[in-house]
């Protein structure tokens, strides 16, 4: 019995030994994960630039976001797993960006990120859904007149005169149902008797639209435009009137079997950071009172994303400005191909004034260096598009109208706002709660 005693005592011994060994591993491991876990604010090195920063949230980090969307770098994870998602962030000051943060998990069981998509190529699918391929016609100085259906975008910018008639001097584009997209200065700049744009249209003294802007519908209520467009009163109207949508003509007694649709101008959206006349930041939207109908003759176009523009080495100007035969703008929809340009190619050969003193960022630069093709006076706030599918007419928007040289002239490019550098802000009142 002594002897089954000591030998139940030696198990209890050792089973006892094992329980202290099998703990202490346990406590090394928990000590192990406490040390290794990251935790938010603590500093890194982002691997791609070599700078210190920060472990924070996608979405507190403007930064990443900005270089993921526009040059297609992924950020440098602090941390990745299916509870929580930390990236070195390396701006001094975090702030939540207006869009949604490009990462996250896909499910429980997957390790791989993707990107969300913006909300304007979403809505550029929603737009653009059920589109029927149809011919491509014919393919402004130097342009040649555009076909029926062949931009639903576009539209005028209008002045009333005193006559009750439209004057239009600027174009747009139809970017929402609601929207149009036009440059800053056709608001800006006093024309003549005329007051603000409305193809975009003021409003003159004898009662007559004035369309010196264009601009493109972006949804089926906004438009978008150059900022210069809209910051300063044309004539006895304060504000532009209407968009001229639905024709490429845009004489109301000439008939093409396409309508004529005169959306009224709601509200004007100018970019916070547009002070002119300086010739930066020279975007604004055009809210109409009413939703448009998506239709073959109008429907909003799409707005390119990204920085660069892959491998597209032209773009498709539209507008209804001057032509090489006249003076005075055009009534018919031009289009013309222009030669895309690095910015550094371009700064070298274009003048500075007080307004403008080179490129920044958020501008680009098109046109023809031998001359003879060249966006010009009335052209303003219209497009620069790139359309990947031609048969469809889906067009893709890269840039606005902003201002130019001498127009057509030989070494004399154009310059125009980068649509892809104000995404956040278009988005933020467009589509403010997708």
């Amino acid at each position: 019995m002594f002897r089954v005693k000591r030998n139940n005592t030696s198990i209890k011994e050792k089973t006892i030994v094992i329980m202290k060994e099998i703990t202490s591993i346990i406590t090394l491991l928990l000590i192990q994960h406490v040390l290794s876990y990251v935790r938010e604010g603590e500093r890194c090195v982002d691997k791609t630039s070599r700078v210190s920063g920060q472990c924070l949230q996608p979405q507190h980090c403007q930064s990443a976001n900005k270089d993921f969307f526009e040059r297609g770098i992924r950020p440098t994870f602090c941390e990745y797993s299916n509870k929580r998602i930390l990236i070195c962030c390396t701006e001094k000051q975090q702030v939540r960006p207006s869009v949604r943060p490009v990462w996250q998990n896909n499910n429980a069981n997957s390790n791989k990120f993707r990107a969300l998509e913006r909300v304007s190529e979403r809505k550029c699918k929603e737009y653009n859904k059920g589109v029927v391929p149809i011919y491509f016609g014919k393919y402004i100085f130097g342009g040649t007149n555009a076909n029926p259906e062949d931009f639903p975008h576009m539209g005028a910018v209008g002045w009333l005169d005193y006559l009750g008639d439209y004057n239009f001097g600027c174009g747009g584009s139809l970017i929402s149902p609601r929207f149009v997209l036009t440059a800053g200065h056709c608001i800006s700049k006093a024309r003549s008797i005329n007051p603000l744009p409305g193809a975009v249209g003021w409003l003159d003294y004898q009662g007559d639209y004035n369309f010196g802007c264009g601009g493109s519908l972006i949804s089926p209520r906004f438009v978008l435009t150059a900022g210069h467009c809209i910051s300063k009163a044309r004539s006895i109207n304060p504000l532009p009137v209407i968009v001229r949508l639905g024709n490429v003509d845009l004489d109301p007694k000439y008939k093409n079997g396409y309508p004529l649709i005169d959306a009224t101008i709601r509200t004007i959206h100018k970019h916070p950071d547009y002070r002119p006349p300086s010739r930066y930041n020279d975007i604004a939207l055009l809210e109409l009172t009413q939703d448009m109908n998506i239709t073959d003759d109008v429907r909003p176009a799409c707005l390119w994303t990204k920085y660069d523009f892959e491998n597209y080495t032209t773009v498709t100007a539209t507008g209804w400005g001057v032509t090489e035969n006249t003076t005075i703008p055009t009534n018919v929809l031009q289009m013309v191909s222009l030669n895309l340009y690095s910015n550094e190619v371009c700064d070298p050969v274009m003048p500075r004034d007080r307004n403008w003193n080179g490129f920044a960022p958020t501008q680009m630069c098109a046109g023809v260096f031998t001359g003879g093709k060249d966006t010009c006076q009335g052209d303003s706030g219209a497009p620069l598009q790139i359309t990947p599918k031609p048969r469809e007419k889906i067009h893709y928007i890269v840039g606005v109208t902003s201002f130019g040289g001498r127009c057509a002239q030989k070494g004399h490019p154009a310059i125009y706002t980068r649509v892809s550098s104000y995404l956040d802000w278009i988005e933020s009142i467009v589509w403010p709660n997708e």
